[in-house]
């Protein structure tokens, strides 16, 4: 970790020249913040062409979810305070890709192994879709879902290791204990048994929620779990249930990486787009355009994931310097 300390200083005369002790000063103001620890401190220097728009850092995932993506919001029924936002009609939100493994009315074997293995054996070709490293769900009571026609210690999340057309070996993923139970269980409907890609939203991103629903649950979540269709999160104060949600394309917004402080110097006229945002009201203009010693500059501390920087200039490069923790 690093630590930051923050100082601001202004000074405001109107004496005739410039002095370092004003006899007709207007106003001064220092304020310090000190000993705040971050990480992943960073400065860098960038250029951006005349007329042109620099993607300086971008934490988004992507998702599918526009217009028609409809949400729900419940509760996990197996952890306190637990929220679970389900993708329920309309475009699939695609948090991860779904394998879209057809079970429904499928003999499955769960075998054993000794090396804190499993194996799950279909009687048909199923698991063509399946690639090593993909994630295994199944629901459960203990999952906050339904009841399961598995036996609860074969439940919950597992790793694919290799797969087959019918053969799919897994483990537990890094950190959990492994459990299982040898059993045959034939799956009434494909929900029960899902697997899905590794890569996409993950566990501790952040959910930022700014449209859609109850304006109490507008604010940003650190997940705790995903799977194709609906991410987790805990929330220490209570929020409405609801239902038929339609928060568009911009009302939730995930991201993997955000800074906390940023600070942007410009030599020349531009505007920056920060969180996704595509207007273009936040202008900096210096005092004297191409002069280190006169730049703009944008410095505050928030929820910064991703940053656009256009060039208004119709005939010089732009050059910024911007610093920034997580």
């Amino acid at each position: 970790m690093s630590i930051l300390t923050h100082s601001t200083a202004l000074a405001i005369y109107e004496d005739t020249d410039a002095t370092n002790n004003p006899l007709e000063g207007l106003q001064e103001w220092r304020k310090s913040h000190s000993n705040i620890t971050v990480s992943k401190p960073s400065v860098s220097k960038h250029t951006a062409i005349p007329q042109s728009t620099l993607t300086v850092f971008n934490g988004t995932r992507s998702t599918s979810i526009n217009g028609t993506s409809a949400f729900s919001l419940t509760l996990n029924t197996a952890a306190a305070s637990v929220y679970r936002a389900t993708n329920t009609a309309g475009t699939a939100a695609a948090f991860r890709t779904n394998r879209n493994v057809a079970v429904a009315a499928v003999a499955l074997t769960v075998a054993i192994n000794n090396n804190a293995t499993a194996t799950f054996t279909a009687g048909v070709p199923t698991f063509g879709a399946c690639q090593v490293g993909d994630v295994l769900f199944i629901k459960s009571v203990a999952t906050g879902d339904t009841a399961s026609p598995f036996n609860t210690d074969n439940t919950g999340l597992w790793t694919v290791l290799a797969a087959s057309t019918t053969v799919l070996t897994v483990t537990r993923p890094p950190g959990s204990s492994f459990g299982g139970v040898a059993e045959a269980v034939t799956p009434a409907a494909n929900s029960e048994f899902i697997v899905y890609s590794a890569t996409g939203v993950q566990v501790g991103d952040s959910l930022d929620i700014s449209a859609g629903f109850s304006s109490v649950t507008q604010k940003t979540f650190v997940l705790t779990a995903v799977t194709p269709s609906w991410v987790e999160f805990f929330s220490s104060e209570a929020l409405p249930l609801e239902a038929g949600v339609l928060p568009t394309a911009t009302g939730m917004i995930f991201y993997s990486a955000a800074k906390r402080w940023l600070r942007v110097e410009a030599d020349q006229d531009c505007v920056l787009r920060l969180n996704g945002n595509s207007n273009n009201t936040l202008k900096l203009s210096p005092r004297a355009a191409g002069s280190k010693s006169t730049v703009a500059w944008f410095d505050s501390w928030g929820t910064f994931w991703s940053l656009d920087v256009v060039n208004s200039s119709k005939t010089s490069n732009l050059t910024l310097l911007v610093s920034s923790v997580e």
